[in-house]
């Protein structure tokens, strides 16, 4: 399974190097009575250069041996969120819990900040106060997803991973 490194106009290149036509542009390919076999596939810079600095595809893998994400540094995303929400401190967001809860969200709060994922969690923090503010709803949790009680003390999603027993590695692999 891969994951999306760089999001283009009309295509995303995955951690393994892929490319992949968006959504958009096979909607866009479909209504305009092409055929989609009629995708262009051809070779570009940054698939290129992708493969160049992270060895071939076959080697590629999400995670080095020492925990650090291979790929780009986070630092190069372009996280478009308001300043507001890069200073959030997460570890403050929280009130006492049970001790069970507790212990649970200290060991996801330090994953969350030993890999990286901060901004991450801050993003989604803006996405979920806008949807709020506009009155759009969304779903009560999704996939790997109800595995994180940070989540779930956010209010992105309604599941419990405490009361059903989810183990935090099935969101944080």
């Amino acid at each position: 399974m891969s994951s999306t490194l760089y999001d283009l106009h009309n295509r995303i290149i995955t951690d393994t190097g892929s490319t992949v036509a968006k959504y958009d542009l096979l909607l866009h390919l479909l209504r305009s009575g092409k055929p989609i076999e009629d995708i262009p596939c051809e070779k570009h810079d940054d698939v290129i250069k992708y493969h160049i600095s992270n060895g071939s595809a076959k080697k590629a893998k999400v995670w080095q041996d020492d925990g650090k994400m291979i790929g780009p540094p986070v630092e190069s995303f372009h996280w478009n969120i308001p300043d507001d929400y890069k200073n959030i401190e997460l570890q403050n967001l929280f009130e006492s819990l049970p001790d069970t809860y507790q212990d649970r969200l200290d060991a996801e709060l330090d994953y969350i900040a030993t890999h990286d994922m901060t901004l991450f969690f801050q993003a989604l923090i803006y996405i979920r106060d806008v949807m709020l503010e506009n009155d759009i709803v969304w779903g009560l949790g999704r996939g790997s997803s109800c595995a994180s009680l940070v989540l779930y003390l956010l209010g992105i999603n309604l599941v419990d991973p405490m009361k059903y027993d989810i183990p935090m590695g099935e969101f944080y692999k």
